[in-house]
């Protein structure tokens, strides 16, 4: 695939979201050679992609934890709106079960997307929606210190945090 390490965990990532058919035949590059994953690869990315699912899923519910914000303003507001989306997780596997767990294309994240800031009955109070964002970004960045393990590859200095996600590109939905 690739002889930098560095790139490696979140080009497997990348697979990861192709399907079968795509994952197994490849891609055809600029010059009209054929680019296919190694076996090796391939077995990663079918035992990694599981892995992944299984990590963004805890860091999704982990999102919704009960638990208002310490500074929370409007608790008798808070608490059903987060019981609320709760229940509209549990209820659209597409956003519990995902695997795209960095921001959109548009910077949004999912606490942006399931709060639904623009809705009056499900808006939280400024410190209750702080604690969301941060804790959205907090299981991205629990998933991604877990990225090579996952994907099950070595990488020299990821583990003591020497690469950090902003130094590294984003996973590429297929066809970007």
């Amino acid at each position: 695939m690739t002889n930098t390490d560095i790139l490696l965990p979140t080009a497997l990532t990348g697979c990861c979201m192709l399907t079968a058919t795509e994952l197994m035949g490849g891609f055809t590059r600029e010059d009209g050679s054929r680019e296919v994953l190694s076996q090796d690869d391939i077995k990663r990315c079918f035992i990694g992609r599981a892995k992944l699912l299984q990590a963004t899923t805890i860091a999704t519910l982990a999102l919704y934890d009960q638990e208002l914000s310490k500074g929370c303003t409007r608790r008798a507001v808070c608490g059903p709106v987060f019981l609320r989306l709760m229940n509209e997780l549990r209820k659209n596997p597409t956003i519990l079960c995902t695997l795209r767990w960095y921001t959109d294309r548009h910077g949004e994240g999912y606490a942006d997307y399931h709060t639904g800031r623009h809705e009056r009955d499900r808006h939280l109070c400024a410190s209750c929606y702080g604690m969301l964002q941060d804790r959205e970004k907090g299981g991205q960045r629990r998933v991604w210190r877990e990225l090579p393990e996952l994907m099950d590859v070595k990488v020299e200095g990821w583990d003591q945090g020497q690469v950090s996600p902003a130094s590294a590109p984003a996973p590429q939905e297929p066809g970007n």
